[in-house]
């Protein structure tokens, strides 16, 4: 079943990936090997444009220390032909006996999800901050502001501060109006 499992996922029309624990990267599909060139054996931080590479290692460390079951994030990349991109990746933890092993992941440009939610007349992704759109997807995952802060490394009263301008920008009232205005609009 695992070869059935891997062929069918090197069929997917997204750049897919598989690390070890520790970040380096263990599988690409053709479609991964297309935009970012045969970088099996290098660390998934190394794809990350400098000053985004911190934001890769912290969200595998969310998944192989952490115990998040999921993370969605963007995160900005650099191609195989040298340029920079913003993508949005969802990764989950791969497990062996309840001991995380891994991470799979997908990506895609961001640029479709904001392209789809402008053309709905929905929020853009571009009118909240990097912040404010990680904050988000940590409520999609059902984080209280304590955890929040404690994966952001920021005060609580930072986080409830974020929460609050993400409502307004959103014009929702509550966290759960949040989440499900961005599941709707393809923010998250």
């Amino acid at each position: 079943m695992c070869i059935e499992v891997l062929d069918g996922l090197e069929r997917v029309c997204m750049p897919s990936y598989l690390a070890d624990r520790d970040g380096r990267i263990r599988w690409l599909n053709a479609e991964a090997l297309a935009t970012f060139g045969d970088a099996r054996g290098r660390l998934l931080s190394s794809l990350a444009a400098p000053d985004h590479a911190q934001r890769s290692r912290e969200q595998l460390a969310r998944k192989v220390v952490g115990g998040a079951h999921r993370t969605d994030f963007e995160i900005d990349v650099i191609g195989r032909n040298g340029k920079r991109m913003t993508w949005c990746v969802s990764s989950v933890p791969v497990r062996r006996d309840r001991a995380v092993i891994g991470v799979f992941g997908v990506a895609r440009p961001c640029g479709a999800v904001r392209e789809r939610a402008e053309s709905r007349g929905g929020a853009s992704v571009s009118r909240l901050t990097p912040r404010q759109r990680e904050v988000l997807a940590l409520l999609a995952d059902g984080a209280s502001t304590t955890q929040i802060a404690t994966t952001l490394g920021l005060a609580e009263e930072t986080v409830r501060n974020h929460i609050r301008q993400l409502l307004r920008r959103l014009g929702v009232h509550t966290r759960l109006a949040a989440v499900a205005y961005a599941r709707r609009e393809g923010l998250i």
